[in-house]
């Protein structure tokens, strides 16, 4: 019986600790409204992995150039990802992760 008890423990033990803590921190505008887009950058996310920065097409390192360049400009920058309804998840925690490599803290995810 101890021996039961002791291997469920251990069991529990190490399927508790396989859980990756890491998050991705963005800010979900409320429904009523949110920050104004008049300052920020919006990334769109549309299908076969084509980007748009403020509506001009960019690739994935362009865009991190170019968002260092507007940083540079005004470091409290926010930024809009919006992906498309067909986006992948993948590609979108990929867009995700080098803008906030970029330096950008105030990010923005907002659905279509």
């Amino acid at each position: 019986m101890v021996d039961v008890v002791f291997l469920l423990l251990l069991y529990f033990m190490l399927v508790a600790n396989v859980q990756d803590l890491r998050a991705i921190p963005l800010n979900a505008p409320a429904a009523t409204g949110g920050a104004s887009a008049e300052d920020a950058l919006v990334i769109r996310l549309l299908a076969d992995d084509v980007l748009e920065l403020n509506g001009a097409p960019v690739g994935l390192d362009e865009l991190a150039l170019r968002l260092g360049d507007a940083l540079s400009h005004d470091p409290d920058l926010t930024v809009w990802v919006r992906p498309a309804s067909a986006v992948p998840l993948q590609q979108l925690v990929r867009v995700m992760d080098r803008v906030r490599a970029a330096g950008v803290h105030h990010l923005n995810l907002v659905s279509e």
